[in-house]
C-alpha cells in the first residue's frame, strides 16, 4: 500500500533527447528518470529497479511506455507488458521486435539509428522516435 502512494504521488517529468537504441536493443535511461524510479521504488541500487514496457500501436503515433505502477482500481492486460531490469549504467533492454512494432530503428554497429526523445507523463515514461515526436507532439 505504501508502496502505491509513493508511486502516485511521485511523478516523472521531462522531456529528454537521446541517440536512441544500440545494435543490442539497449538504451540509457536518463539520469533525472533514474533518480525518480530510485525514490518512486524507495531503492538505492539500478539493478533492484523494476518496470514494465509495452509498445502502443493503437493510434498513428506509436511509441514505448514504459511504467512502474499499476492502479488498483484499473483493470490491467498484463500480457502486453513486458518486465525489464536496469543496469548499472543507467541501460534497460527493449527486444528487436518491439522496436520494430513501435517504428524505432535500432543503430547497427556502424550506422546511425533513430534518435528518440524519453517524455516523463505522470506514471509513464514514454519512448517516441524523435521524428514522430516533432511532427505529432511538438
Amino acid at each position: 500500500m505504501l508502496e502505491q502512494i509513493v508511486k502516485k504521488n511521485i511523478p516523472f517529468t521531462g522531456t529528454f533527447y537521446s541517440r536512441g537504441f544500440d545494435y543490442k536493443g539497449r538504451v540509457s535511461i536518463q539520469k533525472p528518470l533514474i533518480e525518480t524510479l530510485k525514490q518512486r521504488q524507495k531503492v538505492k541500487n539500478n539493478l533492484d529497479i523494476n518496470l514494465f514496457y509495452k509498445v502502443n500501436q493503437e493510434s498513428t503515433l506509436r511509441y514505448i511506455e514504459i511504467t512502474d505502477y499499476f492502479p488498483e482500481k484499473e483493470e490491467i492486460n498484463f500480457k502486453d507488458y513486458r518486465h525489464i531490469k536496469v543496469d548499472n549504467d543507467n541501460r534497460t533492454l527493449i527486444n528487436s521486435h518491439d522496436l520494430f512494432r513501435a517504428s524505432i530503428k535500432k543503430n547497427a554497429k556502424n550506422e546511425k539509428g533513430d534518435e528518440i526523445v524519453f517524455v516523463g507523463h505522470n506514471h509513464k515514461i514514454l519512448i517516441y522516435e524523435n521524428q514522430d515526436f516533432k511532427q505529432y507532439i511538438k
